[in-house]
């Protein structure tokens, strides 16, 4: 997600502040800190301002909850680093995303793409590439995290350009090989580099998960808070696209969901996150026949904890009907992302069906026009290329963490999944079929088969 204009201005000024500053010089670690402490240590300027200018190497990791803005301080940081006049660096980045195959998120997925960055506009460091890498691309996609890593520290070591800038977003995101990751990168990225070699610096985001923050073994890390201006900003450019509301409504739309917001004084109170606005705008759309005391009431009714405002919208679409319950349980457990048409098939196919053939399912099957599933499940499902995805991690996580979708549908929804896509393919290769009679059916046959066999 792109910053909005004019927020996030405060990360490029260096604050006169009463916290020592942040030493990033090299080989510099800093002491343990106690739960509470960190607490006290919120991503301010200075901090991002020393970081980005220091000649050393140094690496940055920040943390905040879900829906707090991550990605998008991510986006702008690359935007800065890769238009400031000022910097002769090369900028190389990844943003770890569920919104890939499950079997692609991995370490090596994320070294690769740095890798391939590294190599772009720079013949010298192409040439570093393994022949077998060039010449059969299989290998550079099966090579293990130890030897792209070899590879990548090699690209890094004998770059030309005097400063290389790395942002990773979203360490928590993936679990394959992380770990190592992380501790590989935070070896690297702050050790003393011999003179010739440039300037390495590295700025990674991540919720606050216990295992990264031990891997990452005391570098400098910062909380990142959300900031009363930046979320202001965020609630009217979201305010302004509810362009079937008239100025009065959209004025109380925005006056009821600003009233928690406070000021920048306020570091230690809670405050709505960037995630509860988006969703609540959402519900805002989506209301039959709105007034202001609806959408004020609407607003009233989110919580702004993530998990009730997630177990309400949910318990709520499965009220209006049982098949987008369904819908949910694939969408979050399926190994690859599903296009609508194929949603159809698997809602049909579930395990209590009786189908003797193709025809009887395609009956039962329902219609999901784009325009229909945005206006019933908007809330927490997007549609992009005609793929289902779910609007934000932090939803997908709540649904496996949570026992809600086995009080809605099944003890074991996941199973669900996997016999729904086994009944799918007994019934179309059915021995009482004729050849051909599934044609129609192949694509998301295809799908699901793919689906199956990643489990």
């Amino acid at each position: 997600m792109q910053p909005e204009t004019h927020s996030l201005t405060w990360l490029l000024e260096k604050q006169a502040d009463a916290r020592p500053s942040t030493d990033f010089d090299s080989g510099t670690i800093e002491p343990a800190r106690t739960e509470q402490s960190q607490k006290d240590l919120p991503l301010s300027g200075s901090d991002f301002v020393d970081w980005r200018d220091r000649l050393q190497p140094s690496c940055l990791l920040i943390t905040a909850p879900p829906g707090s803005g991550k990605s998008v301080l991510s986006n702008f940081v690359i935007n800065h680093l890769l238009t400031c006049e000022k910097l002769n660096a090369k900028v190389i980045y990844y943003f770890c995303n569920i919104r890939v195959a499950t079997a692609e998120r991995t370490a090596e997925a994320v070294v690769r793409a740095l890798i391939v960055q590294l190599c772009q506009h720079q013949p010298r460091i192409m040439d570093l590439l393994p022949n077998r890498f060039e010449q059969n691309s299989d290998d550079f996609h099966k090579a293990s995290l130890s030897e792209l890593w070899s590879v990548m520290k090699d690209m890094v070591d004998k770059s030309p350009v005097p400063r290389i800038y790395c942002v990773i977003d979203g360490l928590d995101v993936y679990e394959t090989g992380m770990i190592d990751l992380v501790q590989k990168l935070g070896s690297f990225f702050s050790v003393t580099t011999s003179k010739g070699q440039p300037g390495i610096k590295l700025l990674c985001t991540s919720r606050p998960d216990r295992e990264i923050l031990l891997a990452w073994a005391g570098q400098p890390e910062r909380q990142l808070r959300t900031h009363a201006q930046d979320l202001r900003i965020f609630v009217q450019s979201r305010i302004e696209e509810l362009e079937d509301f008239r100025p009065e409504m959209r004025a109380a739309a925005r006056s009821a969901l600003e009233k928690d917001i406070g000021d920048d004084s306020q570091h230690g109170g809670a405050r709505p996150t960037f995630l509860w606005a988006s969703v609540v705008v959402r519900r805002l759309r989506n209301l039959v026949v709105p007034t202001i005391a609806k959408v004020k009431r609407e607003i009233e009714d989110s919580s702004q904890d993530l998990d009730q405002l997630f177990e309400g919208l949910i318990l709520k679409i499965h009220t209006r009907a049982k098949e987008y319950t369904v819908v949910l349980a694939w969408v979050v457990y399926a190994q690859q992302s599903l296009r609508l048409r194929e949603l159809e098939h698997a809602v049909a196919i579930g395990p209590a069906c009786g189908y003797t053939s193709y025809e009887q399912l395609d009956e039962n099957r329902p219609d999901f026009t784009p325009t229909s599933f945005r206006q019933d499940l908007g809330v927490l499902l997007d549609i992009i290329d005609d793929k289902v995805f779910v609007i934000h991690q932090s939803l997908q996580d709540f649904l496996t963490r949570t026992d809600l979708l086995e009080r809605l549908i099944t003890s074991a929804p996941r199973l669900y999944v996997v016999d729904s896509c086994i009944r799918y393919l007994l019934l179309c290769y059915a021995k009482d079929q004729e050849p051909g009679e599934c044609k129609e059916a192949s694509l998301p046959l295809l799908l699901l088969i793919r689906v199956l066999f990643l489990f």
